[in-house]
């Protein structure tokens, strides 16, 4: 019964490194295959695209409040 326990906590710790390296591909572990599904590649190319649009958003509030006239 203690290896069941111990194998269960061994393969949750599994899942949870793969899940947390799933948007961070510096310490993605090798042991996922993650890298190898279309949903990562997209769901990696959507969170890169909402960071750049976020990013330009800010730049462009930037912008806008620095041109406004003094009153």
């Amino acid at each position: 019964m203690g290896s069941d326990a111990f194998s269960t906590n061994i393969q949750m710790m599994h899942l949870n490194l793969c899940l947390n390296a799933e948007h961070d591909l510096r310490m993605k572990p090798s042991f996922c295959n993650l890298h190898e599904s279309a949903d990562y590649y997209l769901s990696n190319f959507m969170l890169t695209s909402l960071r750049l649009v976020m990013c330009l958003l800010a730049i462009i509030s930037v912008l806008a409040i620095v041109s406004l006239p003094d009153f």
